[in-house]
């Protein structure tokens, strides 16, 4: 994977930057080494690098629909920090199975920002569903 040696400047609202008041600069997209040594620094099995190495993603059980809107809803608050400004896609589905994941759009792949906001996102306390963490052999 080549590393751009120059950061990637893209719009905050979404246009060109020719007439845009704000934009965002990203730090160039990490190597497969960097990934690997970022990887390790996550939750351990919550995290898993996609096959093209350009994002990473977790997918967990809560206990109920209210623990899945409450781990999203600090997963929100965390990602609109002054200091993060950083969104990842957050899902649920079958009113209790939680999806994130994360990875920078406007560089096309994963920044040192990805592996931040994954940090502060393994840091919510999760009311998880017994049922799934017995599959983890964690209860």
């Amino acid at each position: 994977m080549s590393v751009p040696s120059q950061k990637v400047i893209v719009a905050e609202d979404g246009c060109s930057l020719s007439g845009c008041a704000t934009a965002k600069v990203y730090d160039p997209v990490v190597d497969a080494e960097t990934i690997d040594a970022e990887m390790k620094t996550l939750k351990p099995g919550f995290w898993l690098l996609s096959e093209d190495k350009k994002s990473i993603s977790s997918c967990f059980t809560c206990r109920n629909f209210k623990s899945a809107m409450s781990f999203l809803n600090a997963a929100g608050d965390i990602a609109e920090r002054a200091d993060m400004n950083h969104h990842p896609d957050l899902h649920i589905t079958s009113y209790k199975n939680v999806e994130v994941k994360i990875y920078t759009y406007a560089a096309a792949g994963l920044t040192p920002l990805d592996f931040k906001l994954a940090r502060e996102i393994d840091q919510i306390e999760v009311n998880y569903s017994p049922a799934w963490l017995k599959t983890l052999n964690q209860v």
